[in-house]
């Protein structure tokens, strides 16, 4: 199986990003279990992977090309919709911390350093 031109990968047991079942398959560094796999699994790859551009763009600052900025802005709101706001939330947080370990840069502020992480409602 193929999602987002990204073949599965055998991994180390992991927990599905959707719904938390253990798994093997990854897709992009993202492991999804087979069912969101194939119900959510392009639009939680091509979410993952607009992300990891806009903290890029971030990271980049003034040095990042304006009409990139908005193009990936506007399609992370898309994809955002077509995720859903709670799973995309909670994937984003999930993947700002993972995004800060492995860069050493703040995903909300792009500066090198520790993740700010955000205050979040927790009712």
């Amino acid at each position: 199986m193929e999602l987002v031109g990204r073949s599965r990968r055998t991994s180390p047991l992991g927990r599905c990003v959707v719904c938390g079942a253990s798994t093997c398959a990854t897709y992009a560094d993202v492991a999804l279990c087979l069912a969101d796999a194939t119900a959510h699994g392009e639009r939680v790859i091509a979410y993952h992977d607009t992300l990891d551009r806009f903290w890029r763009l971030v990271g980049a600052g003034a040095s990042a090309d304006p009409s990139e900025c908005r193009a990936t802005e506007r399609e992370l709101a898309r994809l955002m919709d077509d995720v859903g706001e709670r799973l995309a939330t909670r994937l984003r947080h999930g993947w700002a911390r993972a995004y800060s370990e492995r860069t050493a840069i703040c995903p909300l502020c792009g500066e090198r350093g520790p993740y700010h992480e955000p205050a979040v409602n927790r009712e």
